[in-house]
């Protein structure tokens, strides 16, 4: 079974539910998350409890195969949540004490693993009960006061989307496997109990400050796979009367809901239905792509959990852990790759400032130079290596982002040196030194072996020779006194073949080398050559198709000189083309200019705050005059892992 599609089932409704909750503005300010272990990124792991998963197996899914406490092999529902909302990629715990002021002002994770809306649930576990959970909200507040401000604080938990997901292990834990509840109870009497918990539980948020909630109701408990081994159904079939339960308490809760909401001004309550898609991938798995529905994933699938899901546990074979076909990204080039490099360096070309990175993350200017993700952020994150590539100047790095990969990528970068002379980023060459230095720095993380084995399986992509023809022969004709534009050609692919050779001398094997864009069809190209009629420049794009069919040759011969070596074309050509004159077909309405100012001429420090920019971000090809936007981007990389990745390595992606 693959959970990540069970929660993308449920993801495509809860982020229905959330739109609702948004009064027709996409954006929360934060996320926060109560409840039990499906809602716990980690907090148990800073408990006295035996109630934890911050061991192998799990997060064999989640970037960079790390068990960070989540109990799943990959994200949770918060984090899938946050992610798809443009929040923020996950969610962490509270009880983290590394916690930065900015994942504390874009919201935490409450819930503790085993946790309820009934305290007696928590005694045994010493876990967090949710009433516990509201306290811990309480102090998370009185950090954003002191962070920003209560002015700010107020008005970020105003703003913010409130998750609560809890209710199972109640009554796992009290009515059915262990029947202390009953004694007290019948079914009916224990669900208004529960309900009355949830009343008192969505007061206290509120009178916190609290006005947007998602409360999940129960999930079909009868269908997991514990309960049917506790039932001894050999047939490892449902436990129909837990699921009839389940769904008579979901109708109740939809019920209560709506009581409570009028009075609550200005509160939005949303119910949650996570039992129906659940049910529905269970009955009809392959409609999901689904094929195990009666087993975890983990050893016998039958009882292992938290404890009893250690590393020696084995997978099942419809359900391997995924093998990530690289242990790293190595990123080299230019601003098509840069993912903020340029921040820390003296130059003018920086994207580090809004309105950059407006629908990156946290809406934060990273230094890329488009409103989001770069195509190596989105192909680690399709990878299951991390969420996005940092900037291997940037001075934080942690050792689990440098073993996972970096760019070493500079905005306005090229294969001539003369190319970076006057705006003084990075050189090609200069990529290089950091490569030495980076593997420097590994080999002191983990030694030389497994510094060796990363940089070797490591992805490594080469994306530059752009700004070679815009900055020394098109606008500013510098190498036109030496060269023709075939002899330019040849110059440049003889410096990416010595590149590429220093990158095989420093161990890195999985290559794949980006061909020229239609460079006729960049908006600044066209303000430059075609400013009023706005059409593509055809003899810079036939340039640009000649020194792609000379590098579609070069490629295989480079490769036969270096044993044990892939190196790949990638064509950045012909998919931007087929959007710039197909554009319907890609949801594209502009092709001419970027989003970002008159689309014409602004790019990098003319790209600033001052700068007024489009409103529907993913109908532009174009961010700015020169750099496509995370959409386009997001299509190339798609075509990316689709085309090419799998001739570099061909094992199957299981999450």
């Amino acid at each position: 079974m693959a959970p990540s599609r069970v929660l993308f089932t449920i993801l495509v409704h809860l982020c229905t539910v959330a739109t609702c909750l948004c009064h027709n503005q996409p954006r929360f300010t934060a996320i926060y998350a109560f409840g039990d272990s499906f809602a716990d990124t980690g907090n148990n792991n800073f408990l006295v409890t035996l109630l934890k998963a911050n061991h192998a197996p799990y997060g064999q899914c989640f970037p960079g195969r790390v068990a960070t406490g989540r109990f799943s092999d990959g994200k949770l529902i918060p984090d899938i949540l946050a992610s798809a909302l443009g929040i923020k990629e996950f969610v962490p715990p509270f009880l983290d004490p590394s916690l930065s002021p900015q994942e504390l002002r874009t919201g935490v994770s409450f819930a503790s693993a085993g946790s309820g809306y009934d305290e007696l649930t928590t005694v045994l576990t010493n876990v967090i009960p949710v009433s516990k959970q509201a306290e811990h909200f309480e102090h998370y507040i009185g950090r954003l006061n002191q962070a920003g401000g209560e002015v700010a604080a107020r008005n970020i938990v105003r703003g913010s989307l409130s998750v609560l997901l809890a209710g199972t292990s109640d009554f796992l834990i009290n009515f059915y496997d262990t029947p202390t509840r009953q004694i007290h109870y019948n079914l009916t009497g224990y669900q208004d109990f529960l309900q009355h918990k949830i009343r008192q539980f969505i007061r206290t948020l509120y009178d916190q400050g609290v006005r947007k909630f998602l409360i999940a109701g129960l999930p079909p408990v009868g269908c997991f796979p514990i309960q049917i081994t506790t039932k001894l159904r050999f047939q490892l079939s449902c436990a129909d009367d837990e699921n009839r339960d389940a769904q008579s308490y979901n109708q109740k809760l939809i019920s209560l809901l709506a009581k409570i909401e009028p009075t609550l001004p200005g509160a939005k309550l949303v119910y949650a239905d996570i039992f129906s898609p659940l049910i529905d991938s269970i009955i009809y798995p392959s409609k999901y792509g689904l094929a195990i529905t009666n087993r975890g994933c983990c050893g016998t699938g039958l009882l292992e959990a938290a404890l009893l899901s250690k590393t020696a546990s084995s997978t099942t074979s419809e359900g391997k852990p995924f093998p990530h076909k690289f242990p790293a990204i190595l990123i080299f080039g230019d601003s098509t790759v840069d993912p903020g490099n340029n921040n820390y360096i003296l130059t003018a070309f920086k994207g580090n400032h809004p309105p950059y990175g407006i629908d990156f993350p946290g809406q934060i200017p990273t230094g890329r130079f488009s409103n989001g993700k770069l195509v190596p952020d989105l192909l680690a994150s399709m990878l299951g290596l991390k969420e996005s590539v940092p900037p291997f100047l940037q001075p934080s790095l942690s050792d689990r982002e440098l073993l996972t990969g970096v760019s070493f990528a500079s905005g306005g970068s090229g294969f001539d040196e003369l190319t970076t002379a006057v705006s003084g980023v990075i050189s090609m060459s200069r990529q290089i030194e950091y490569l030495k230095e980076y593997i420097e720095r590994l080999i002191k993380i983990v030694g030389e072996i497994e510094a060796q084995k990363i940089v070797g399986g490591a992805l490594v992509i080469v994306s530059a020779g752009t700004n070679d023809f815009i900055f020394n022969f098109y606008d500013i004709p510098t190498r036109r006194l030496e060269f023709s534009v075939s002899g330019y050609h040849d110059f440049l692919q003889n410096k990416l073949h010595d590149f590429i050779k220093e990158l095989y001398d420093l161990g890195c094997r999985k290559i794949i080398v980006s061909g020229l864009p239609p460079i006729g069809c960049l908006p600044i190209q066209l303000t430059a050559k075609h400013s009023i009629l706005r059409r593509c420049v055809d003899k810079e794009n036939l340039d640009s198709q000649t020194y792609n069919d000379k590098l579609q040759k070069l490629l295989p011969r480079v490769q036969e000189t270096l044993p044990t070596t892939k190196i790949l074309y990638a064509d950045a050509y012909t998919q931007l083309m087929d959007m710039i004159k197909n554009p319907q077909e890609y949801g594209f309405v502009e092709t001419t200019r970027g989003c970002c100012g008159t689309g014409i001429l602004e790019a990098g420090p003319l790209c600033n705050a001052g700068t007024p920019i489009c409103p529907n971000h993913s109908q532009h090809i174009f961010w700015d005059s020169i750099h496509p936007s995370e959409s386009t981007y997001r299509y190339i990389s798609e075509q990316l892992l689709k085309e090419l990745l799998p001739k570099l390595s061909q094992t199957e992606d299981s999450c």
